[in-house]
């Protein structure tokens, strides 16, 4: 079973739902932002990294 860690995906899910809650509240152009999205594709990185050691890069023959 290929699965995203735990940790991975909840440190994915954590990122995702406060760059909503900062997006919800309106806020703009702060450092905050820029935080929050690092923070993002930093989490999104390794969620990916660990599906291309999983090898689902190449599940629908696809090049990888």
């Amino acid at each position: 079973m290929m699965t995203i860690t735990s940790k991975a995906g909840a440190r994915l899910a954590r990122a995702a739902a406060a760059l909503d809650r900062w997006h919800n509240r309106g806020a703009k152009g702060d450092t905050t932002a820029v935080a929050l999205r690092v923070e993002y594709a930093e989490a999104a990185r390794q969620v990916a990294d660990e599906l291309v050691e999983q090898g689902f890069h190449d599940l629908d023959g696809g090049e990888g």
